[in-house]
């Protein structure tokens, strides 16, 4: 098979670069590295939440992930709770355009560190079958008045 001549490669390029999923991801990818609060983008891969930018806010405030967490799976590494978070969200299609969002409340722990998270996802579609989602974390008390159970989905 033959290789389309230079110029029509480069018209190519220069066009799926104008496309609106890839606009979406780059400023997606922008808002949550620039974010002065700890957030973080994820991407379902295969059924299994995958970490693809995170804030510095996040890397700084957020004691669980990090910047090795990059491009790697969540699932497994925050805990029942939030692994429980996870597939309630999956099954309400937070990352399927069935659900605008939702709002979590989960007691995560990774490394000898616990934390009780209020994290708030908002899905945008790029592709037909491909979603993010922009998480925006809150470390809480979890106090009575928190509003929430012990783990809590609300989409």
């Amino acid at each position: 098979m033959a290789e389309p001549p230079r110029h029509v490669q480069d018209e190519l390029r220069e066009r799926s670069h104008r496309a609106p999923s890839f606009q979406i991801n780059r400023a997606l990818t922008f808002s949550v590295r620039n974010s002065p609060f700890p957030c973080g983008l994820l991407e379902l891969v295969n059924d299994t939440l995958v970490l693809r930018a995170m804030s510095s806010a996040a890397t700084m405030t957020y004691p669980l992930l990090g910047l090795v967490d990059l491009d790697q799976a969540v699932d497994g590494k925050l805990g029942r709770d939030a692994d429980l978070n996870f597939q309630e969200m999956k099954r309400r299609g937070v990352f399927a355009g069935e659900a605008v969002g939702a709002i979590t409340r989960a007691t995560v722990s990774r490394n000898g560190v616990t934390v009780v998270a209020q994290t708030s996802y908002t899905p945008f579609r790029l592709d037909y079958d491909r979603w993010l989602a922009r998480a925006e974390v809150s470390i809480v008390d979890g106090g009575p008045n928190a509003g929430y159970q012990s783990r809590d989905v609300r989409v």
